[in-house]
């Protein structure tokens, strides 16, 4: 006879036992900020400050160390104070505190940030509340408290923007002198605190022409800025000028919107009149720059080799362009230009020839893609921006080789896909502090050979460095490699964190399937 009291009791334990592996699997730390407070409440521009801060885990597993990062202000560049945290047990916290040397400016309305596990190393059930906001504000020396600020304060909130621009002259001249002057208005309810004000001769400039620090504005309060700019290098048919109002990001609006200004204006050649009406609608039209040829001469370089580049740039717009730069890359993905021009300009209609000699390309591939780039600093207002990028699939030979064949889509010699076909660490839960052996397998699991490529591990997904990278000389079809190396050791442990690998790491294999060449896999690493 069945006992089947017996039998209940076993399939009791049975089920206890898979309902505690599927939660503990499922166990999850989840971080944030508990608490926050600041002593004095209402800081005094240029005083200390005492900040603390509670740190709490509500998650259903322990965390590995991570750290916590405060921002005196949401847009500040410089920290205000971090910490490291050992880790947290599920429901457990922590209270951090530090004392910061004081806001370098007073603020009427000011959020400042403080951002859990910074370096992303915890693997949490919820990572959208590390970050911690709070609406403060910073009184003058000597000041009451600007009184409440956020939504709803009764001191209201400023609005910024550019309330009027001119140049003087109207049309700059290349290389002469120009006058700048502009308005800032708040346009909201509130007063603002200090804040930065810059000038760009073009949008696309990477030096200012201009900036101003201005001490802050009520409500309904202006400020005229003026400065004299040197001068534009070079003329321009159509360019847009910019100005950023609070460019630090320090001054908390009720429309952040608003805070960039562009003006569309010509700059005339030495003794040239006007270039005339610019922007949409222009009489002078609008220039439009594209690649209109391009070859390699040999057309298949091979590698270490010189190679001669020729191209063509061409203006198809209605109106003339001022100068650009056009930059020639090797393949799409290098850090390192082959060549590059600089071009005086081209009339509605014309063109130019550019040519450059190239010492030779590092490695060998099957396929690559080279690249070119018109325009290269944005200078030049087109009618058609998405056309200024030109790709060429190539190959280039080893040496005493022939030719790899052709390239591209439907080429061939097929073309090679490459991802990660294994992967292993001795021992296989690492220890913190102590060396762990990594094993892992690259392979081609397309139809064509793929040239030199680099392989890089990272021991957690988030780090910075490197743990270890490999230079591979290429797969054949259907063909792969055993890479090894030995790491040091995790400098903490953690209870749960994503090991990667990227193949390919630097792009330059062109592969039927780039999306991969990423490998995650979720690893702990245990407390010594």
């Amino acid at each position: 006879m069945i006992n089947m009291k017996g039998l209940n009791r076993y399939f009791l334990v049975i089920g206890l036992v898979a309902w505690l592996s599927m939660f503990m699997a499922e166990a999850a730390p989840d971080l944030f900020v508990s608490e926050f407070s600041l002593n004095p409440e209402t800081p005094v521009q240029g005083s200390p400050v005492t900040v603390r801060l509670g740190v709490y885990n509500q998650g259903t597993g322990s965390s590995g160390p991570f750290s916590v990062q405060w921002w005196p202000g949401e847009n500040y560049r410089n920290l205000g104070c971090s910490w490291e945290v050992d880790g947290l047990v599920a429901r457990g916290g922590k209270i951090l505190t530090c004392t910061y040397d004081g806001y370098p400016s007073w603020y009427a309305n000011i959020n400042t940030k403080v951002l859990v596990d910074s370096g992303g190393v915890v693997a949490e059930s919820d990572e959208a509340n590390n970050i911690f906001l709070k609406p403060i504000s910073v009184s003058k020396p000597g000041a009451g408290s600007p009184g409440p600020v956020g939504p709803g304060s009764a001191s209201g909130s400023p609005d910024l923007f550019v309330s009027e621009f001119s140049l003087n002259p109207e049309t700059p001249v290349q290389g002469s002198p120009v006058t700048v002057r502009l308005g800032v208005y708040n346009q909201g309810t509130g007063s603002s605190g200090p804040f930065s004000v810059q000038w760009w001769p073009g949008e696309n400039y990477r030096n200012l022409g201009c900036s101003w620090e201005v001490d802050g504005l009520v409500a309904r309060g202006g400020k005229i800025l003026t400065c004299t700019y040197d001068g534009y290098p070079s003329w321009y048919a159509n360019i847009n000028t910019k100005v950023l109002v609070d460019s630090g990001g320090v001054v908390a609006e009720s429309d952040e919107a608003n805070n960039i200004f562009l003006k569309p204006i010509s700059v005339s050649k030495p003794g040239a009149g006007s270039p005339g009406p610019v922007g949409p609608g222009s009489a002078s039209g609008s220039p439009d720059l594209f690649v209109s040829e391009f070859s390699l001469n040999p057309e298949t370089p091979v590698q270490g080799s010189p190679v001669t580049v020729r191209l063509g740039v061409y203006n198809q717009g209605t109106g003339s362009s001022g100068p650009f730069s056009v930059q020639w890359w090797p393949g799409e993905n290098y850090r390192n230009l082959g060549c590059s021009w600089e071009v005086d300009g081209l009339v509605a209609r014309g063109g130019k020839i550019l040519t450059c000699t190239y010492d030779g390309y590092p490695s060998w591939y099957a396929n690559i893609n080279t690249k070119v780039l018109v325009d290269s600093g944005g200078v030049v207002a087109e009618s058609d921006e998405a056309n200024n990028i030109f790709l060429k699939p190539i190959s280039v030979s080893k040496p005493g080789a022939g030719s790899p064949g052709p390239v591209g889509p439907g080429s061939a010699s097929g073309s090679p896909d490459l991802f990660v076909s294994e992967f292993s660490l001795n021992p296989e839960t690492p220890v913190q502090g102590s060396p762990v052996t990594v094993r892992l397998g690259v392979y081609n699991q397309g139809t064509g050979s793929s040239g030199p490529f680099s392989v890089q591990w990272w021991p957690g997904e988030n780090y910075r460095n490197l743990g270890c990278s490999w230079e591979v000389d290429g797969l054949v079809a259907r063909g792969g490699k055993i890479l090894t190396c030995t790491y040091d050791g995790y400098p903490s442990w953690y209870a749960n964190i994503n090991t990667k690998v990227l193949v390919d790491s630097g792009g330059v294999v062109a592969e039927s399937d780039e999306a991969n060449n990423i490998f995650l896999k979720p690893i702990s690493v245990n407390h010594p």
